[in-house]
């Protein structure tokens, strides 16, 4: 046996499993792995296609995903291997809230016959095949029937099926979330993650949330619940341009206020609880309590401790318009008990211009730690409310769950990195706080914390693996080496520890503490942030020392050189060692880059007298200096550009835009500095309004007969359900009104309907509308029977009193739901393997009227039979 034992793949780590005895003697053909020792020649490949195994695909480490045709000999058979077959999968296939909808990666070179037989032979529902000769096909499993995909050789990975979904960019695009849930990018949904949601009761209705959330409340309807839920995990279905939330797919587990932190350790026995999102606190207009670590505060941190793949978010309050003497205006008014607390992470509010939001709370805490660690958007945020509507509202009340949302989304994608592992909570709040954008003063501050959250860096801190844990106890000294590559901007060094428990009583929350500083190429020392939380200091810009109060530390290398850092981590004073910490490098490279639009948004045309019409323009940039930015759009692809805004000053990374009046596929955004850097959107968006004046009569029982206005630029309209947070896309219709059938009479479904370019990509859905399709007679055709119902036809036991006898009568039930009389139409039934009877029925049916209908050739069921079928024509 050559090479390695263990391979490591996105999904995970797997062994290399050796194949017992001689391969493939049987006449099936196999699909296993090839390890060789060194690249393949193409040379080589044709002579192992000739012998019987032919390369697929090729992986790293010179092992080749291969199909054997042929028996091998005993050297051959001692290069192939098995792999567990999890190696595929790249969606959880038991998810409660999968729609059973996947895209199969499948081996090149299969025939579409070999692929419709193996549908049929396994009760799979082939969905989409027009991609199958370039390696994929869309299917749609049976409950039950996921491990045959999983079993299924010729499978080599299973994901889930992209949908184009509409969103509110103002929101997501500000705390660069679009690049973490757009199926163009990363495709993150919160699936299979936990989240508790702490909250002031039940939810009201909304069927964004109608799946998604296990409503464990016992107090009455919350609108601020079912807000912040849908911040967390609304589907965005009903309007998808105000109620999508960042993880519609994660499991919600709403509870009473703080019900949810003390149930935690159950949940996560349960229901594999990963963090809570918690919008409330007490005493809020109570400045002597604000900032106070209290047994709270230390039972929070005990809890944390004892549970470290445990996150907590709190909103920091609201109570920024207060004074609080000794301090300025605004200043230490963050709220006590919970949000003080040191392993929990606390959210403040900024608006959508990264201005801070007046009533948002600031530090310091009582011991001068820096809190809120983070802001994010929390003024005028748009979200679910009562009766399937959507509203804004202002608070970090707000600004927490998108906090939430996107640390659920983090720890997603390093489960997925880490073969569905879960990080430690430490770690993901130490990447969203080192990711931040930096606002107002430089350097944290107790206004932003460390500043607006950044899905996108914070993942791709992850994604490049520039974390690391260290163990450090009293007077260790840890060093780690960073290389930094020339043509980098800035560099921001986190180190963060999950702190023991402090006395309540204590007047410094620390009980750990280490010290981090960054050792430059040239020899220099670089000292993390360090602020001054004195009343005549706390607005000051924070300058760098050594910091004895904080479990967290950053330091910052803002014109930094290529070459190796060290970085050194030192067990200043650690009591209750050995202390676990993680260390993270967020490396940002010169240059801009467009964070919104990236592709795959789809904004509606903005007036710009109607604000709520407002979008954005966003960008990262670093090494830019003094330059102003010029924004520009094009509705082409990039082959012409209107200017939006120029001199856009150097401390800003958004521009206000209201998106033309210009139905287009192919809009990109592209943003230029005056020294030269420039960059443009990855992909396409599209401008497209939703259709207008949605109306779903239902004409007729089982008929829907939607209709709309005219959209500019629409080739045709496609037609959706939604139903249990599934949008089905149904039909497709170049009119503005189309009938629809099938539509359950006695359940309510959403219906929609969307613009199409001739590209089919789709424009902006309109608000959906709820319809239950139990209309009268009132269709626009004539001729519409139904086969209702079996009346006469029971079920029997031989040798009991209920056996059946050999002249049963065969009885059916029709409607006639047209609106002329019907007759001579033929009836038909089939039992067993007996031959088709048909007879044409003898009389008339009126419009609007049933008959019972009994077939003149009687049914023998004297012996054990299988259930009888009629149809008529």
């Amino acid at each position: 046996m050559t090479g390695q034992q263990n391979i490591s793949f996105k999904t995970g780590d797997y062994m290399l499993i050796p194949i017992k005895g001689g391969v493939r003697q049987s006449n099936s053909i196999q699909y296993l792995f090839y390890q060789a020792d060194h690249v393949l020649s193409f040379e080589e490949r044709n002579k192992l296609k000739k012998e019987g195994t032919e390369i697929l695909y090729a992986l790293h480490n010179h092992l080749y995903w291969v199909r054997v045709t042929k028996a091998q000999d005993e050297i051959s058979s001692a290069k192939l291997f098995n792999i567990n077959p999890a190696y595929k999968l790249g969606v959880d296939l038991s998810s409660r809230s999968s729609d059973n909808r996947y895209r199969l990666t499948i081996a090149p070179g299969m025939q579409r016959d070999e692929l419709n037989a193996w549908a049929a032979l396994n009760q799979i529902k082939v969905l989409d095949t027009r991609m199958y000769a370039y390696g994929f096909i869309d299917v749609e499993a049976q409950d039950g029937t996921s491990d045959i995909l999983v079993n299924t050789p010729w499978v080599s990975f299973i994901g889930s099926i992209p949908h184009d979904e509409e969103v509110n960019y103002r929101a997501h695009h500000g705390e660069r979330g679009w690049g973490l849930t757009s199926t163009l990018t990363r495709g993150l949904n919160g699936s299979g993650v936990t989240i508790g949601i702490g909250d002031g009761g039940r939810l009201n209705l909304h069927d964004d949330l109608k799946t998604s959330i296990i409503d464990l409340s016992s107090y009455a309807q919350s609108e601020h619940a079912t807000q912040v839920s849908g911040i967390v995990t609304g589907a965005g279905l009903i309007d998808p341009f105000y109620g999508y939330g960042y993880a519609p797919k994660a499991n919600v587990i709403l509870r009473n206020f703080s019900d949810i932190l003390w149930d935690a350790p159950q949940y996560i026995n349960d229901f594999g609880l990963s963090l809570t999102n918690n919008s409330y606190g007490t005493s809020l207009d109570d400045c002597v309590y604000f900032g106070d670590y209290d047994g709270t505060s230390a039972g929070l941190d005990a809890m944390i401790t004892a549970h470290p793949q445990l996150l907590h978010v709190f909103a920091a309050a609201n109570s920024g318009g207060m004074t609080c003497s000794p301090y300025p205006v605004r200043y230490a008014t963050l709220a006590g008990g919970y949000q003080p607390a040191k392993n929990v992470l606390t959210a403040g509010a900024v608006t959508n211009d990264d201005a801070n939001a007046g009533f948002s709370s600031r530090g310091p805490a009582d011991d001068g730690r820096l809190k809120p660690e983070v802001v994010a958007y929390g003024a005028g945020r748009f979200t679910t409310t009562n009766n399937h509507q959507y509203g804004s509202n202002s608070g970090t009340s707000f600004s927490s769950p998108a906090t939430s949302g996107i640390a659920t989304l983090l720890y997603q994608r390093y489960r997925q990195l880490h073969a569905d592992s879960l990080p430690d909570a430490a770690l993901i709040k130490n990447v969203i706080c080192n990711a931040a954008e930096d606002l107002g003063n430089t350097g944290p501050d107790y206004t932003y914390g460390f500043g607006r959250i950044n899905g996108v860096r914070a993942a791709e801190i992850l994604e490049s693996g520039h974390y690391t844990s260290v163990n450090v106890d009293q007077g260790n000294t840890i060093t780690k080496a960073m290389t930094i590559p020339s043509g980098t901007g800035l560099v921001d060094v986190m180190l963060m520890w999950s702190d023991p428990a402090s006395a309540p009583f204590e007047t410094v929350t620390l009980v750990n503490d280490l010290e981090l500083t960054v050792i430059t190429p040239a020899g220099d020392t670089v000292k993390p942030w360090k602020l001054n939380y004195t009343p005549s200091g706390v607005a000051n810009a924070a300058g760098t020392g050594a910091d004895h109060i904080n479990n967290y530390e950053q330091v910052t290398i803002s014109t930094p050189v290529s070459g190796t850092y060290t970085l050194v981590v030192k067990g200043y004073q650690v009591p209750m060692g050995p202390q676990k910490a993680w260390l993270s490098w967020d490396v940002c490279l010169a240059g801009i880059t467009v964070q919104g639009p990236i592709g795959g948004e789809v904004y509606k045309p903005g007036n710009p007298a109607a604000p709520n019409d407002k979008q954005y323009v966003r960008w990262d940039a670093f090494g830019t200096g003094a330059s102003t930015f010029t924004a520009e759009y094009s509705t082409n692809g990039g082959t012409t550009w209107t200017t939006i805004a120029s001199a856009i000053p150097a401390n800003r990374r958004y521009q206000e835009w209201f998106p033309p009046n210009v139905p287009t596929d192919q809009l990109k955004a592209r943003v230029t500095a005056t020294n030269g850097m420039q960059d443009v959107s990855d992909q396409n968006a599209v401008i497209m309004a939703a259709p207008g004046s949605l109306t779903v009569p239902t004409p007729c029982r089982g008929y829907v007969q939607p209709s709309w206005s005219a959209v500019p630029g629409a080739s045709y309209y496609r037609v959706f359900t939604i139903k249990d947070e599934i949008l089905t896309a149904i039909d497709t219709t170049s009119g503005t009104s189309i009938v629809l059938d099938d539509f359950p009479p006695d359940t309510a479904v959403w219906v929609t309907v969307s613009g199409v370019f001739a590209s089919g990509v789709n424009g902006l859905r309109a608000r959906a509308v709820l319809v239950t399709a139990n209309g009268g007679n009132n269709c626009s055709w004539s001729n519409d029977l139904r086969l209702d119902s079996l009346v006469a036809l029971t079920s029997g036991r031989i040798l009991t009193s209920t056996a059946l006898t050999s002249t049963e009568p065969v009885t059916v039930r029709i409607t006639n739901a047209g609106t002329t009389n019907a007759s001579g139409f033929t009836m038909s039934y089939l039992l067993n393997s007996n031959p088709v009877f048909s007879q044409t029925f003898p009389g008339t049916i009126n419009a609007g009227t049933g008959q019972d209908f009994t077939f003149t050739k009687l049914a023998d069921l004297a012996a054990t039979q299988a259930p009888t079928r009629s149809r008529y024509g």
